[in-house]
């Protein structure tokens, strides 16, 4: 995650990345990756969608209300 000047950091946005980093370094999930980097931006977001199908709901575990946050995120968008 990238800070700017003026972007706010939030306990959840935080939370969210460390369980990435939980999953892939200390659950070794693997990932995937394309036989041909033509493919890359395919399957970078094919194994987003994927990994926050996981980590999403895990957010609960830490008393955040992901669907709440993923809503109004997806909305702006």
């Amino acid at each position: 995650m990238r800070l700017r000047d003026g972007f706010p950091v939030m306990a959840q946005g935080v939370t969210h990345e460390l369980l990435h980093i939980e999953r892939y370094w200390m659950e070794h999930v693997p990932q995937l990756y394309p036989a041909d980097r033509r493919n890359w931006k395919n399957c970078a977001q094919m194994e987003n969608a994927l990994e926050h199908l996981v980590i999403v709901p895990r957010e609960a575990d830490y008393g955040f209300d992901p669907h709440r946050h993923w809503n109004e995120t997806y909305r702006k968008l």
